[in-house]
């Protein structure tokens, strides 16, 4: 297309906002919790279920993506810029397909949807915006898949949903997609209602946003799985309850590195059916894991499980653990390794919740010795104060392959080779060892972490 800025353009295309209004189609309001369990079943496999890896089967192939030939309305090949407004606006439910656009410079978001839309955005760069690049309120779904969400002033994915306008469960999916230094979150997705909002998150790089890489409030189910979430201004992962309800958050086999606060912070959520496992959390400047009980909203009684991370040199002067659990819900700890964090490997209100991790060279403790003098106070170092290590904890060097490279896989010497303990998780009978720590490298590149 060629187009000047600030003159006609001789071409046939030119800049234009563009609204589409489709008619709506009646929805019937669902029972959240059975929506809830019927949507992420594809994403993750059911208790009993004898499926494997079903955070990566189902996404390569594409399963949560719906069949091209159902939209009814095709915006392919345009570049929509500098408008007052939002670049394009999309209501009604009828499905709309956005394809190799460029939308760019525009006083409001990139793309506008809203009531009860059910859009899907490919291909696509949206950059530059006055506000969010994507900007979803009351919607019924959205799938976005290999965007270029950058450089816009608000965030670079806004998903909202209000009290009395919206009553059925909205689904968010994105993957294979790029989102960096948005003026705000990455992707910010807050619900004031009684209705749910799911979100599944793969295979992205998402970087250098101003706040939260990923940002969720309210009753919302996050599953982030596959992503390199890293050099965000605040948590890389960041769950905050409301008086509507609190999130339930799933963060498996990410790469979590270089944010300026928590790797992953949740206030007043829970985590869902898998729990914080499989990821690489190393050198954020805050704690790598924080669950915090919220003070002025409702708390989750739980459960927050942690298994099977690699959570290295997180804080930064006297802040930062590896794991911090400062709330009454109930938590579960296992099979990490946990190891050269500044304050403490494990800074939790319940000591008796934690079992089965490699700890070692917390606390700016360069090692520990059973036989030296004061060991004990090594050891509460490594525990936060707790007085005594988990059954089944190993306090050893846990040899990686190249930690100055940020290679945290574990040589064949380690003491964490098959040192896990079972836990009956049909997502973890797909790996062949139990070794503590990430099974694979995470992220976007995944090979195996445990010889």
């Amino acid at each position: 297309m060629d187009m000047k800025k600030g003159q006609p353009s001789s071409s046939t295309k030119r800049n234009f906002r563009l609204i589409l209004l489709l008619c709506l189609v009646p929805l019937i309001p669902v029972s959240g919790c059975s929506l809830q369990e019927r949507q992420f079943q594809s994403f993750f496999p059911a208790a009993g279920s004898t499926s494997t890896d079903g955070v990566k089967r189902e996404m390569k192939t594409g399963n949560f993506l719906p069949d091209p030939g159902i939209f009814k309305a095709v915006m392919e090949k345009n570049e929509i810029y500098e408008n007052n407004r939002s670049g394009v606006r999309i209501r009604g439910s009828l499905p709309v397909r956005v394809t190799e656009c460029d939308i760019y410079g525009n006083g409001r978001g990139g793309i506008r949807i809203e009531k009860n839309a059910n859009v899907y955005v490919e291909n696509s760069r949206i950059y530059g915006n006055q506000r969010a690049g994507l900007d979803a309120r009351n919607i019924l779904r959205l799938d976005c898949r290999h965007l270029g969400i950058f450089n816009n002033q608000g965030a670079g994915i806004r998903i909202r949903k209000i009290e009395q306008e919206s009553f059925w469960e909205t689904s968010v999916g994105i993957i294979e997609s790029d989102i960096f230094l948005n003026g705000q979150a990455g992707l910010y997705a807050a619900v004031s209602s009684d209705s749910g909002l799911h979100i599944y998150a793969s295979m992205n790089q998402i970087h250098e946003n101003a706040r939260a890489g990923l940002r969720v409030e309210g009753r919302v189910r996050l599953a982030a799985a596959g992503n390199d979430i890293f050099s965000n201004g605040t948590s890389g992962v960041y769950g905050q309850s409301r008086t509507s309800g609190f999130p339930v958050v799933d963060v498996v086999e990410n790469r979590i590195f270089f944010n300026k606060k928590a790797g992953i912070f949740i206030r007043g959520g829970c985590t869902g059916s898998l729990g914080i496992m499989n990821n690489w959390i190393y050198n954020n400047l805050e704690s790598g894991i924080a669950c915090l009980s919220a003070t002025d909203t409702y708390s989750a009684p739980g459960p927050i499980n942690i298994y099977h991370n690699t959570i290295v040199s997180n804080g930064s002067r006297n802040e930062g653990a590896g794991v911090r659990i400062d709330s009454n819900a109930t938590a579960d700890i296992a099979n990490n390794i946990i190891v050269y964090n500044i304050r403490t490997g494990l800074l939790v209100t319940r000591c008796g919740n934690f079992s089965s991790n490699l700890i070692f060279a917390n606390g700016q403790i360069p090692e520990f010795n059973r036989d030296r003098d004061h060991a004990f106070l090594s050891r509460r170092m490594q525990y936060g104060g707790c007085p005594s290590e988990g059954r089944g904890d190993i306090l050893a060097d846990p040899r990686f392959s190249d930690p100055d490279n940020y290679d945290f896989s574990i040589l064949d010497t380690s003491p964490a080779v098959d040192a896990g303990k079972y836990l009956d998780i049909p997502y973890l009978k797909t790996f062949d060892h139990r070794c503590m720590g990430a099974l694979l490298v995470p992220g976007m590149d995944k090979r195996a972490a445990c010889p």
